[in-house]
C-alpha cells in the first residue's frame, strides 16, 4: 500500500506540475519549490519576451525551460531547492 502522507518539507509534484503548467512565466513551480533564483530569472525572461520583435527568443527560451522542467517533474526526477526528491 502506498503512504499518501506528506512529510513536513516534502513537495507535491501534482501541485509543482499544475503550477509549472498554468504559470510557467511566473516561475510558480519554483518559488514553490524554494527555488528562488530560477524563478527571478523565468520572471525576467518572461518580461524581456514582452518587448515587441526582439523579445521573442527569450521567451521562447523561457517556454522550452519550463517545459523541460514539467518533463523533468512528470517523470519523477524533480528536485526541491534542499536538493529532496519531488513526490507524488
Amino acid at each position: 500500500m502506498t503512504d499518501y502522507i506528506q512529510r513536513p518539507g516534502e513537495k507535491n509534484a501534482i501541485i509543482a506540475l499544475l503550477l509549472c503548467f498554468f504559470l510557467f512565466w511566473l516561475g510558480a513551480h519554483n518559488w514553490y519549490l524554494g527555488r528562488s533564483f530560477r524563478a527571478i530569472l523565468q520572471i525576467g525572461l518572461a518580461v524581456v519576451g514582452l518587448i515587441p520583435f526582439l523579445g521573442w527568443p527569450f521567451g521562447a527560451l523561457l517556454a522550452v525551460w519550463a517545459f523541460i522542467e514539467f518533463i523533468m517533474i512528470l517523470i519523477g526526477n524533480g528536485r526541491d531547492g534542499q536538493g529532496r526528491p519531488v513526490t507524488l
